[in-house]
């Protein structure tokens, strides 16, 4: 079973706006949405996961296109308003999990409460000056021994040093293959024993 082919757009930062890159503006092709929502079924089904946890709900579009692929579908947002969003269009199915709060404590306080079983993550790697991901990872490695872990927009994540966060999280976890996916997609892989 081979991944999907990716279609691509440019994806381009303000000049005068520096949070994204220190360097400079960046230029560059990102995989289109619905091809990363294809990349999700495509990883969840050849590793057999049955549960989807992402980070940043944002309007819910990949709760919409996921919840019939999953057994049970988690999604974490900060934002009241996109939660209240999200919640008001995906509340009343079951096997949806909606969360409002920070990823970084939320996330930890999930897998605490739900039965170990092969999890696909779809991290957020979330633009701004601060993000959770460091959070984020550290609370999958600690309660899960398997499973496949993703991370979105890799290019917004300059400030961040995703580059660094994914490397060190390797490197503490070797049991765990990472690649870099389309150069802006984390992959981490452990199936179970």
């Amino acid at each position: 079973m081979n991944a999907p082919a990716a279609p691509y757009h440019r994806l381009w930062s303000d000049p005068k706006d520096a949070r994204h890159n220190p360097n400079g503006p960046y230029n560059c092709w990102a995989p289109l949405e619905t091809y990363k929502r294809e990349l999700l079924r495509y990883y969840g089904k050849r590793y057999g996961m049955r549960t989807f946890i992402e980070t940043g709900t944002s309007d819910g579009d990949t709760v919409c296109a996921l919840h019939d692929s999953f057994d049970e579908v988690y999604s974490i947002e900060l934002s009241q308003w996109h939660y209240d969003l999200a919640f008001g269009l995906f509340g009343h199915i079951p096997n949806v999990h909606l969360y409002c709060g920070d990823s970084g404590v939320v996330l930890r306080e999930i897998l605490r409460a739900i039965p170990a079983s092969p999890t696909l993550f779809w991290l957020d790697a979330h633009g701004g000056r601060t993000g959770p991901l460091q959070a984020e990872l550290d609370a999958v490695f600690a309660y899960r021994d398997s499973g496949v872990i993703m991370i979105d927009d890799l290019q917004d994540f300059w400030l961040h040093d995703w580059r660094a966060i994914t490397e060190r999280a390797a490197a503490a976890h070797p049991d765990w293959t990472y690649s870099l996916v389309h150069e802006c997609i984390g992959l981490f892989v452990k199936e179970e024993a």
